[in-house]
């Protein structure tokens, strides 16, 4: 997989998305119901009947017996409910991305710039074409993604629209007032839906207490040094078990994986630390690693962890 900017520093948020309940969801995919068939189209076995009937299990409650719903797409990736869900929740959108329809990002700010520069990379290319092509009475080529998007901190999941536009700037009076009607209908996008949940406030950790009789298992040298010395990991397979910190009755046990992770983002100092061989700093490096995994205080799930093989580079 491949996700743009991951070399530009993202500051973790302060606060989380706003969200909406499925209920709101099933409501609008209800309206949309009833419009297209006000107009005399049928929706009867489309995806929109079965995201409705999918819906309607998930905000009652019951026990969703998805495969029954949605017949033709019994792959073995759709494992636990969460998968299916966010399926409903998605726009499969393969002009702009070729893994099926998913962004991931280290953080919202980053899935907005994602969507933005792959729009803007698609729109430069239309944009050559309609120069070339003597293409008349041209007003304005919209373009817009609505994708699934896998943000790691705050760990979330949503469906993100992002749009951009190209305009003819020689606009001549008979086409202005259509141009001034589309900026207002583009400007709907930017109000807030007053049905969203608030976004709550996030506490960024700055350390890790931990109490009397915690427990630990440091990392071994050698797994360090080989990561120091290579850069990478090759005797061992990314979901090995490596460490592990138990205190306030959880046992946190880290991978291969979150030491990767953790030294994609350690400064030189840093990483030089995490071969030292007194227990001090060994502890430190299984504290950083749970850190990375849980930066707030106020967020019990962990960080999303993203895939190790993708393009860091802009």
């Amino acid at each position: 997989m491949n996700t743009e900017h991951f070399s530009k520093p993202y500051e973790l948020p302060t606060e989380s998305l706003p969200t909406l309940d499925y209920s709101c969801h099933l409501a609008d995919l209800i309206k949309f119901k009833e419009f297209v068939e006000t107009r005399g189209v049928s929706t009867k076995n489309t995806r929109i009947d079965r995201y409705i009937q999918c819906l309607n299990e998930v905000v009652s409650k019951k026990c969703v017996n998805e495969p029954s719903i949605f017949k033709n797409s019994r792959e073995k990736r759709f494992r636990s409910s969460l998968d299916w869900q966010l399926y409903v929740l998605r726009d499969v959108t393969r002009v702009a991305f070729e893994h099926n329809g998913l962004t991931i990002a280290v953080t919202p700010e980053h899935s907005k710039d994602i969507n933005q520069d792959k729009l803007k990379s698609i729109a430069g290319s239309v944009s050559a074409a309609v120069e070339t092509s003597g293409v008349e009475n041209f007003i304005r080529c919209w373009f817009q993604i609505h994708i699934a998007s896998l943000v790691a901190n705050p760990p979330c999941v949503s469906s993100r629209v992002s749009s951009y536009s190209i305009d003819d700037f020689a606009v001549r009076k008979d086409t202005l007032p259509a141009l001034i009607l589309l900026r207002v209908i583009s400007a709907v996008g930017d109000i807030p839906d007053a049905r969203a949940n608030a976004a709550q406030k996030l506490k960024i950790r700055t350390g890790v207490h931990l109490p009397a009789g915690a427990t630990f298992r440091p990392v071994e040298l050698r797994i360090a040094k080989e990561l120091l010395e290579n850069g990478c990991m090759k005797s061992n397979p990314t979901d090995k078990v490596i460490g592990m910190l138990e205190f306030n009755g959880v046992k946190h046990e880290f991978i291969v994986r979150d030491l990767l992770c953790l030294f994609a983002v350690a400064t030189a100092s840093d990483k030089e630390d995490m071969v030292k061989e007194d227990m001090g700093a060994r502890v430190e490096l299984l504290l950083k690693m749970f850190m990375l995994r849980y930066p707030y205080e106020n967020v019990a799930s962990p960080s999303f962890g993203l895939p190790l093989d993708i393009d860091r580079h802009d």
